[in-house]
């Protein structure tokens, strides 16, 4: 919740819809439409990663696979490459100004050690 409040959100408004503009996707009349589609695809994707931990947690290895897929799936696939660099040089500014480093230090703590207890490599 953290998360989503202080930067996911902030990042969508102020800066992901400002691109998604300049990509020819207007605001008027067809921006809500997008989000909420990418919305329900989010819940889908979180609905299907929390369904392959708790196969995981019963030791289905398999569902490590599903895991990666799903979280991989919630990215956007409308960006150029050079998109997704913009959007990281960006998000990572509203991060640090709306969460704190130690916050989101702690964060990628976290991811660090699941990557090394599920032997993920990006």
């Amino acid at each position: 919740r953290n998360f989503a409040g202080r930067a996911h959100h902030a990042k969508e408004e102020n800066i992901l819809s400002r691109l998604m503009d300049e990509r020819g996707i207007p605001r008027e009349g067809s921006l809500v439409g997008v989000m909420l589609t990418e919305y329900d695809y989010g819940r889908q994707f979180n609905r299907g990663m929390k369904e392959a931990a708790k196969r995981l947690q019963q030791g289905d290895n398999s569902a490590i696979e599903d895991i990666i897929s799903n979280a991989r799936n919630m990215g956007n696939r409308v960006f150029t490459p050079e998109d997704h660099q913009f959007l990281r040089q960006k998000f990572a500014r509203v991060d640090k100004e709306n969460i704190g480093e130690e916050i989101i230090r702690k964060y990628k703590q976290m991811v660090e050690e699941l990557e090394k207890k599920l032997q993920i490599s990006n």
